[in-house]
């Protein structure tokens, strides 16, 4: 086995965990510099589109081939092997940012070898992340890992602005700390490394889920944020929620890098206004009325000193914020920033979404939040809108998504910010390769937000140039049916 640090597989199933303790090995810490990679590529804020795998797993059906698998596809493909199908949705989630940025870090950072003459970026054995492609014999993806790849897969955890070697271990089976502060396991492995620092524990970050009540940004901060090895914040993406602008109908926006594109109608085709550049690739994008004159534009909400600074602009140009820059969030808290008009009046304001608990504020500024709810469960994604069918505004409440039994995606949501059930019929809109969206999407007099979904799949038909990556599935009400309006466009690290 090569002498750097790897991830260790964590148990696929209960049955294995008593093989997968044999196999768990602790390796020296590896270079840190950036030397050529294998391919060529190197990105911070864009993962690569492929990564080369040398499939040497006796285990998983090795060929003893190097396979030049689309990224995305590799991490579904791996993580079920790392995190067990069936954890709480908010470790899957943790698990998902943690092997995706892992193999991430190779592809910039490899070769992890080579063979033939040609080189790799990773192999399959639990030296680097195991792996086994689909179809085949030993494919064990899963919808709920998939899940849990999708709804964080617009996020990077960065150290000092750079994509690191997010290590992780299996941890004890049972009794797994959250985390183990002396990295020293109940059951007797000694998980410290000199100059390693803390590794996420893929046991562990089910006992944050489901005994500290723990979000996948909390449990990833848990682990590797502060940590003395990788300095610096680790939790930047962008929001997609509501990545939608109005007045009615709202339409989509993209964010690519930091450069935006607005588009002023639901079907296939390029930005209808000009593009221009606003904020840092790093940052979380939104979209609101700041100042309530019916007029969305941008803001962005960056992490950094372990608090969000939100950066906000009334104008759909680059230029300065129109409100001084303040801070208004935790990092080392996971939070994820929200916005909506929580009050009625017609201007925007933000919120952060901490666990399952909403902190609003009804003006842009620092200070305490002015509405605090909680609602949702561990592994939801929040997604606040306006859900009354009713011709008067009405103020933004709270939503969430979460995947159902049946492997789509199931939307639960209150037409006030306060606690208790749902307020409109439980449904399902979506499937679980899907990230959600809201937004007014009606041409009529209501101020009802409808649900969409972002994927993927390459379902409409329509146009080709610009050659858009992503299906945007739109529907009228927050109800099931079908897609009223289905198209193509852009969205940020697809």
């Amino acid at each position: 086995m090569n002498p750097i640090s790897r991830a260790w597989l964590a148990p696929a199933t209960t049955a294995m965990a008593a093989f997968v303790l044999l196999l768990l090995v602790e390796f020296t810490d590896g270079p840190t510099s950036v030397i050529a990679s294998c391919t060529g590529y190197y990105s911070d804020t864009t993962p690569p589109s492929t990564i080369r795998v040398y499939h040497n797993n006796p285990l998983r059906g090795a060929d003893y081939q190097i396979y030049t698998r689309d990224f995305k596809t590799y991490v579904k493909e791996s993580l079920p092997w790392e995190w067990a199908h069936g954890q709480n949705p908010a470790a899957l989630q943790a698990g998902a940012m943690a092997v995706k940025t892992f193999a991430w870090y190779w592809v910039n950072h490899g070769p992890g070898g080579s063979v033939g003459g040609q080189c790799y970026d990773v192999d399959s054995t639990t030296g680097f992340q195991v792996w086994a492609p689909c179809p085949g014999l030993w494919c064990n993806t899963q919808p709920d890992t998939d899940y849990a790849i999708e709804q964080s897969w617009n996020w990077l955890l960065h150290a000092s602005g750079s994509i690191y070697q997010s290590q992780y271990r299996a941890g004890c089976p049972t009794d797994d700390a959250c985390p183990d502060p002396s990295q020293t396991d109940p059951c007797g492995w000694v998980n410290l490394v000199p100059g390693v620092g803390q590794r996420m524990s893929t046991n562990g970050s089910q006992t944050c889920a489901t005994v500290n009540g723990n979000g996948w940004p909390r449990i990833v901060s848990t682990y590797y944020y502060s940590n003395p090895t990788t300095p610096g914040e680790h939790i930047y993406g962008q929001w997609h929620a509501t990545m939608s602008w109005g007045g009615a109908p709202y339409s989509p926006v993209s964010v690519s890098g930091y450069t935006w594109k607005y588009r002023s109608s639901n079907n296939c085709g390029g930005p209808t206004t000009p593009v221009f550049d606003y904020g840092s690739p790093g940052d979380i994008f939104v979209v609101g009325d700041w100042n309530g004159d019916g007029y969305h534009s941008q803001g962005v909400a960056r992490p950094g000193g372990g608090t969000i600074t939100w950066f906000l602009r009334n104008s759909r140009t680059s230029g300065n914020p129109d409100f001084t820059p303040f801070a208004y969030g935790s990092i080392g808290e996971g939070d994820i920033p929200v916005v909506g008009d929580w009050d009625g009046n017609g201007t925007w304001t933000i919120g952060v979404f901490r666990n399952y608990t909403w902190l609003l504020r009804n003006t842009n500024g620092p200070g305490n939040p002015d509405i605090v709810v909680s609602y949702g469960s561990m592994g939801d994604t929040p997604v606040p809108g306006k859900w009354k069918a009713i011709s008067a505004g009405q103020p933004m409440t709270i939503g969430v998504v979460r995947l159902a039994a049946s492997g789509y995606l199931q939307w639960w949501l209150r037409d006030s910010n306060t606690g208790g059930d749902p307020t409109i019929p439980v449904f399902e809109y979506g499937g679980y390769d899907a990230r959600p969206l809201s937004g007014d999407y009606l041409y009529g007099g209501l101020s009802q937000f409808g649900v969409g979904v972002v994927t993927d799949a390459q379902s409409p038909s329509g146009c080709t140039t610009p050659n858009p990556n992503q299906t945007w599935l739109l529907h009228s009400c927050p109800c099931a049916g079908l897609p009223d309006m289905a198209y193509f466009y852009e969205l940020n690290r697809p």
